[in-house]
Parts: structure tokens; sequence; C-alpha cells
């Protein structure tokens, strides 16, 4: 057995289960206005035993009481809280954002805070998502489904310089489609989706050796067989950015096309396009050139 089929193996049980990462991640889910038929939908299919923790960020209104816990505990075998107080994460736990606060992550904690209520309109899935992207990085998933306005459209750019996953509910499925075409129309989202794909695809990302460390690490020909693909489409030699932020950026990518090795990724020839939209964390000096190759993406 080929050492990238054995690493990939590692993340999987004996019953093609999904091994959890040791380090767990995070799901953030934003919605407003829709936000309870999604989340049923979204939870019927995600399974109980993923080894990831769920922050749910709805859009509520602090003058009534909210039935969400209570619902969504009839619809997943997962438990179901709302955070009212400074509270450790744990996986396969589902945590709800109370009405009349904001959510923070800290360490391997939900840190619950006040709204500033002189005059501002409250975003809090843009709050939440780049406390998110900090601390878990690469196990950072950011969810938006139903919802109006633009909120997590901020919020989810932070997710992608940290080289974590974003999914957009399809706006087309969506009851109210605000929120879902504010995200996709940045260009930065990764999969557009019905509801009851998304499950499948984060349980498909999180079995990626890269988020598991379990990868194996490439070979200085692998890596410069894709910077040479780069350099040939785009015009741009890569080469002397730090090798480790190339080798984790380009993993990331990997991992969302389902690719364990990095030479079969060079080769790939579906890959290419998307082979220099690595990160806009490595385009700091010329976003010009970012948002041009991050276009190009037309798988």
């Amino acid at each position: 057995m080929s050492e990238a089929v054995q690493k990939k193996s590692d993340t999987r049980s004996s019953e093609g289960k999904v091994r959890p990462p040791k380090k767990m991640a995070v799901v953030g889910i934003g919605v407003s206005a829709g936000g309870l038929e999604a989340f049923k939908a979204f939870f019927g299919k995600m399974p109980a035993d993923s080894g990831l923790a769920f922050v749910l960020i709805p859009h509520l209104d602090s003058g009534h009481k909210s039935l969400l816990v209570e619902i969504l505990g009839r619809h997943t075998g997962m438990p179901v809280q709302q955070v009212q107080q400074q509270i450790k994460m744990k996986p396969d736990h589902i945590y709800v954002r109370s009405p009349n606060q904001n959510l923070r992550i800290q360490g391997d904690e939900l840190i619950p805070e006040g709204i500033d209520k002189k005059g501002r309109i409250n975003l809090p899935v843009d709050i939440f998502f780049p406390s998110m992207a900090h601390v878990q990085k690469e196990r950072a998933i950011g969810v938006i489904l139903s919802g109006t306005m633009r909120d997590g459209t901020l919020g989810l750019k932070d997710i992608k310089e940290h080289g974590g996953l974003v999914i957009a509910q399809s706006p087309g499925t969506a009851q109210h489609d605000g929120m879902p075409q504010s995200a996709v129309d940045t260009g930065m989202v990764d999969f557009v989706l019905p509801i009851h794909q998304m499950p499948g695809t984060i349980m498909e990302f999180i079995a990626h050796p890269s988020i598991h460390d379990t990868a194996a690490p490439p070979d200085k020909v692998q890596l410069s067989q894709v910077l040479a693909v780069v350099q040939n489409r785009f015009r741009h030699d890569f080469r002397c950015y730090k090798r480790n932020t190339l080798i984790r950026r380009t993993e990331r990518r990997m991992g969302l096309r389902g690719i364990d090795n990095m030479a079969d990724y060079g080769r790939k020839p579906c890959a290419r396009p998307v082979l220099a939209g690595l990160d806009s964390g490595l385009f700091h000096r010329g976003r010009g050139l970012y948002h041009s190759l991050f276009a190009a993406r037309y798988l």
C-alpha cells in the first residue's frame, strides 16, 4: 500500500467512517430569516458522532423567548444548549447564541459578550467568524444559510485567510437569499450547495489527511511541479514564499478537491486552474493578482 493511501486510511475507521480530527474542528453556522427550517434540514443529515462542535449564530429577537434549542433537540442526537456564560466546547455538541449576546471563541471556549447598541446594526455572524478563524485556522468551517442582509460576508474572508472552509446555501434553495447570495458574490465561497449536501461535504473535508496532521510531507520536486504550473499559467513565481505556508495552503486546496497526493494534484488537468487559489494570505503583496487567480477557479 502506498504511503498516500495509507495516510488516507488512517483518517477512517475499519467501517469506513471518518475519524474525528485529534484537534476538534468547529462549524459556525450563520442564519437569519428562514433559519429554523434550514437548521432542521442541516442536522437531519449531519451524523451525531462526527466529532465536530457546532456553533449556531441565528438572528434572534431579544424580546421573545426562542424555542430553537427545544425544537433542534428533536432533530438531532447531539446535545443542544444555549450559551449564556463562558463554556468549553465539546465534540458532538451544538451551541446556540443567546438573543441578547454575541459570541467569540477564545482557545477552546465560547465567550458571550454584550451587544453594542449605539445605533449600529448588530452582525453576530461577522463578529463570530473572525474569532473562529483566528483560533481554529484550517479547522474552521463557516456555513451561511438562509437570511436577509449581508451578515457573514465580511467574516467569511477571515476564514479563507486562515485556510478554513466556507460553504453557502444555494441561493435558489433558500427561503431568503440575501445572506447566501452576498457570500457567493465575494467569490470566496468554496462550495455553494443545497443544505442536504452540506453535511457530506463537511465530512469529506475533515477526512483529508491535512486536517488530521497525517499528510505525507511532499518532497521538493512535488512542490516545484505545483509552483511551475502556477508560474506557467499566471506568470507569477511563488518560490520566494515560505515553504511551509505554500505546503499548507496547497494541501488545503487538495482537501477541497479530495486529492491526497501533491504529485497527483500537480498532474490533474482539471485542478490546474485552481492551483493558484492557495489562499488570500499568500497574496497580501498583490491583491489584484489574488482576485484574478481566485476568479479563475472554474471547476
